[in-house]
């Protein structure tokens, strides 16, 4: 299967609807984010240095091997579940976290707070 990583480096995607996108080994370096609807999206092997999510909708992406520092602008996003691996034979992401489906990560009011939990 052909993979192509996209180039959105510095894009301006300001309240985009990307649910369930297919954003893998995407360069969002710089990126516009705000307002973006990422639900379900696959963000394995994004680069996201510096990439401003502010009030993005983080829910159910997969963030396998992402790479975000201390630039990268967190602050209200929502974000109750996400998922640390993604199974390639399955076309499905894996390892929900939190684990149990009855426990959801809070809205993230610190930027901390969210990043803690993917420095994990």
């Amino acid at each position: 299967m052909l993979t192509l990583a996209l180039h959105l480096y510095k894009a301006n995607l300001y309240k985009a609807n990307l649910h369930k996108a297919n954003l893998s080994d995407a360069n969002l370096t710089g990126a516009n984010l705000i307002g973006v609807n990422l639900s379900d999206a696959n963000l394995s092997a994004v680069k996201a240095l510096g990439t401003n999510f502010h009030t993005a909708t983080l829910t159910g992406i997969c963030t396998e091997n992402w790479n975000i520092n201390s630039q990268t602008n967190l602050q209200e996003v929502t974000c109750k579940y996400v998922f640390t691996k993604h199974d390639d034979e399955q076309f499905q992401f894996t390892d929900r976290r939190p684990h149990a489906s009855t426990k959801y990560l809070l809205q993230a009011n610190s930027p901390n707070a969210i990043k803690s939990f993917w420095s994990q």
